[in-house]
């Protein structure tokens, strides 16, 4: 059977008041010592953090300093704004050049005959109409419904897509029934406001470009699917051009440097790393593009840098200062990973840039100096002079850069473990292009309806049909300028980057060369009728496929891809040449390379500051673990104590009941005593 038992019960002390005093002066001075190791611990794990954060902002305020694409931003201005605006990236060529746009793109737009309709209500008919979009000639001009010489040629690549037409519908529900349809035509009704009979069916095509042409038939409910009469009213095929074409659909045409290019929106890129926005014809009327290199934005990020790290400093000074008026230490004082960061760090911005010589060789140089406290200061004027003079210079300062002694050779980049150095650099192969010459030479300048058209395949692209313009042409050059800028034109190869070069050699054939260099790189005739061969030469097969460079550099064998050689962690690209021993590439690491390697390792998750972190953390575990080692301590002395106390507690209360037996006892013998009540 339990016994229910109270503390001082028996003595009447407060035991448990007694004991929990008796505990808490043991637990006090160790927990307080305890306390004080988390509180300077979680105070340092704080700091290390605010380090990671501020050596982290201070590696992307120099980012785009790494590499060459940074300092390669460029700024263009157009001397006739009406006319087209232009937007750059890094890759574009700097330097001054002419633009003359002689045609805008544009969508086709089609129309009813005029007089046809004289409300909306008025009946069409009913039936299917059949859609194809390609390009075409021979339209209605606006007044005529046609002179003989409509010709049309399906895109292969653009859907055929049919609307039915439900019998009997309406001039307003043929318009819905189309647009409902979403394929890509636009329908709206007019008033031409020519008289009673004024209201016009408009179709307008919504993509710009003269494969956007439109071929319409019709199967008509009355039977009759040419005709004037019915549904067939909106039919423009072969034999049937009752619709009259009031906007044709058709590329721009935009001439840069000489260069004739086409394009099925107004958004034309130009050359590599530039576009044009189209806004205005005027042909005959060239106006100026300048591109030029944006040295102030240069400036703007080298002082951004100079600013970031002097905020870094800041930073690491306040963590590790020492303020012997107050005696009170930054949090991090004494901590010797900040020395050695804080170390690394000032050695780089120290050194030169190994194996880099000229002028501008050092911060110093440029006008980036160190302070008596670490800091950086810069002169402006003089990094300004600097980026004037000779910007590559400058590059090299900061990004790691390969510096061929070769001028046909192009330095690309490298691995980030690439030492700086010398490299030997030895071509064996030099990169071709794809070609194809035709088999004969050209037999005609015509081209008509007979011969104008082939299909091509360029770098493994399929580029569909080429149309060419029907017209006699001047002269061989002539025909084949206007046969490379149909090829180029074609969305497909322009969309993946694809062109070529399209010449006449001096047997009169045409030569087809692709722009690409390599074993990717190849010309193939798909298709091509007897007519058009007989006038262009060309006939169906593959071409000469192009060749990688092949080659080493410092002595390691590279592989080759088109004209870049890789090899020894360095890529570079061999523009031409000779074979053989091709000189020296010298490769330098400049300031924001180097620093952006250290900040990488310092910040890595088994970098010097994750260490340290690490190694907190487990020190906070091991203080967790002398709280519990601590708390269990506690608990076995609360239990001894309460034994002890309650032992004493009986003892006292054994010794009150003996007083009392014995008070009890005495009074008694007291009675019995003479004098007492009893005798």
């Amino acid at each position: 059977m339990a016994t229910l038992t109270s503390p001082g019960i028996g003595s009447g002390l407060d035991v448990s008041g007694i004991v929990s005093g008796l505990v808490a002066a043991e637990r006090q001075p160790v927990e307080g010592r305890l306390n004080v190791k988390e509180a300077d611990i979680q105070a340092r794990l704080s700091a290390l953090g605010s380090l990671k954060s501020a050596l982290a902002s201070f590696q992307s305020s120099f980012s785009s300093l790494r590499s060459l694409s940074g300092f390669r931003q460029r700024t263009v201005s157009v001397g006739d704004e009406s006319l087209f605006s232009a937007s750059v990236t890094s890759t574009a060529p700097t330097g001054k050049m002419s633009v003359e746009v002689r045609q805008l793109a544009a969508a086709q737009s089609l129309a009813t005959r005029a007089g046809e309709f004289g409300s909306l209500s008025d009946v069409v008919g009913g039936g299917t109409l059949t859609f194809k979009f390609g390009t075409a000639s021979g339209y209605a001009d606006g007044t005529g419904y046609g002179d003989g010489s409509y010709s049309f040629t399906a895109d292969p690549d653009k859907a055929i897509k049919t609307v039915s037409i439900a019998a009997g519908s309406t001039l307003e529900e043929v318009r819905d029934t189309i647009n409902d349809a979403d394929i890509g035509v636009r329908a709206t009704i007019v008033d031409d406001g020519s008289g009673s009979n004024s209201y016009r069916l408009l179709l307008s095509v919504e993509d710009t470009g003269a494969a956007n042409n439109l071929e319409i038939t019709v199967a008509d409910d009355d039977g009759n699917d040419t005709d004037g009469a019915g549904l067939s009213r909106l039919a423009l095929a072969n034999g049937a051009t009752n619709m009259v074409q009031t906007v044709a659909g058709q590329d721009a045409e935009v001439v840069v440097d000489g260069l004739t290019l086409y394009s099925d929106s107004n958004q034309v890129t130009a050359i590599p790393g530039v576009t044009l926005d189209l806004r205005k014809a005027a042909p005959g009327s060239p106006s100026s593009m300048e591109i030029s290199l944006n040295t102030g934005e240069i400036a703007s990020q080298i002082t951004g840098f100079v600013n970031s790290y002097n905020e870094l400093i800041q930073t690491i000074d306040a963590m590790t200062s020492y303020d012997a008026e107050t005696e009170t230490a930054g949090v991090l004082n004494g901590d010797a990973s900040l020395r050695i960061i804080t170390g690394q760090l000032r050695n780089i911005i120290s050194d030169r840039v190994e194996y880099l010589t000229g002028t501008y060789d050092s911060l110093a140089a440029i006008g980036i100096v160190s302070e008596r406290d670490g800091t950086l200061s810069l002169d402006s004027s003089k990094l300004d002079a600097a980026l004037s003079s000779d910007l590559d210079q400058v590059v090299k300062l900061f990004a790691a850069v390969g510096t061929p002694s070769d001028a046909a050779i192009e330095y690309l980049s490298a691995d980030e473990d690439v030492a700086p150095g010398e490299y030997a650099i030895d071509v064996t192969a030099l990169a071709t292009q794809g070609a194809l010459t035709a088999g004969s030479a050209i037999g005609s300048l015509t081209v008509d309806a007979s011969n104008d058209t082939f299909a091509i395949k360029v770098d493994g692209v399929d580029a569909g049909t080429i149309t060419l313009t029907r017209k006699t042409y001047a002269s061989n050059a002539e025909l084949a300028q206007e046969i490379q800028n149909r090829i180029n034109g074609a969305s497909a190869l322009a969309d993946a980057g694809v062109s070529v070069a399209v010449t006449v050699n001096a047997s009169n054939q045409l030569v087809i060369t692709s722009s690409r260099y390599g074993s990717a790189s190849g010309v193939e005739i798909t298709a091509v009728d007897t007519n058009t061969t007989a006038t262009l030469g060309l006939s169906t097969g593959a071409g000469t496929a192009g060749q990688d460079v092949a080659g080493s550099i410092g002595g390691v064998a590279g592989a080759g891809s088109g004209q870049k050689l890789t090899a020894n962690g360095l890529e570079i690209q061999v523009n031409g040449g000779a074979i053989g021993a091709r000189g020296n590439l010298t490769f330098t690491r400049g300031y924001a390379d180097r620093l952006d390697t250290l900040l990488d390792q310092l910040l890595d998750d088994d970098g010097l500051l994750e260490t340290r972190i690490d190694g907190l953390n487990d020190r906070i575990e091991d203080i967790n673990e002398d709280r519990e080692r601590l708390e269990a301590r506690m608990q076995a002395l609360e239990a001894r104590l309460f034994r002890q106390f309650n032992a004493m507690d009986a003892l006292v209360a054994q010794l009150n009941s003996t007083s009392q037996f014995l008070a009890q006892q005495l009074s008694s013998l007291a009675k019995l005593t003479p004098g007492g009540s009893q005798k």
